[in-house]
């Protein structure tokens, strides 16, 4: 797929993939050297396993922070998702949609939804513990990026043109120490890695995906 035309999230190949659950347990980010950006404001859920995540995502989380030039730090602002959540967010975020572009068929609009969240049914990669949401810091604060976090508009997507060579800049040393740790970035929005789930599955022309569902 083209960097204007990524693959959806929920795209028949993807879900096509099979999961190969390894058993890899959830742990709390709390434990490890990682920032949290615990009261971020573009984040709705807060799941008590919001900054969970599986036991080889945090250590590819480690080695992206550390891959970083001077002066930048990784944040987490959402890890696991349990499902309950994600069908809510799902239902919100397509009501909304419905009302700001009345135009759209259920089809459009789902596929429009499907750009900024998961459906619930497709075993959603945050519900897997291996998707997550970052950011990037500097001493004054959140790195402007050239949209915000969970901001629905086309800059959202992360090669998108045109946009100011400093976001630019920003978008790819994010990418560049997140898929130097082993993720795959979902093209449709500069912050979702992810590692072990389908998405990643099917980047990485993997046999299976190695992480399903997880409660919590």
């Amino acid at each position: 797929m083209s960097s204007e035309h990524p693959l959806l999230i929920d795209a028949a190949a993807v879900v096509a993939v099979p999961i190969v659950e390894n058993g890899e347990p959830l742990v709390d980010l709390a434990g490890y050297a990682i920032d949290l950006a615990k009261g971020h404001p573009r984040v709705s859920g807060h799941a008590d396993t919001r900054f969970w995540c599986r036991a080889a995502v945090a250590d590819r989380l480690l080695r992206a922070g550390s891959s970083l030039p001077s002066g930048y730090r990784l944040a987490v602002a959402e890890a696991h998702r349990p499902l309950a959540v994600q069908r809510h967010h799902w239902e919100t975020d397509l009501a909304a949609l419905r009302r700001e572009r009345p135009e759209l068929s259920e089809a459009e609009a789902a596929a429009e939804n499907a750009k900024l969240i998961a459906p619930p049914w497709i075993v959603p990669p945050h519900s897997t513990g291996g998707a997550v949401d970052v950011v990037l810091w500097d001493v004054t604060g959140e790195v402007a990026m050239g949209s915000q976090l969970n901001e629905r508009t086309p800059a959202m997507r992360t090669h998108f043109e045109p946009i100011d060579p400093l976001h630019r800049r920003h978008r790819r040393l994010l990418c560049e120490a997140m898929e130097g740790a082993g993720f795959v970035n979902y093209g449709h929005e500069w912050w979702h890695f992810s590692y072990g789930d389908r998405y990643w599955a099917h980047a990485t022309v993997a046999d299976a995906a190695i992480y399903g569902g997880l409660e919590g």
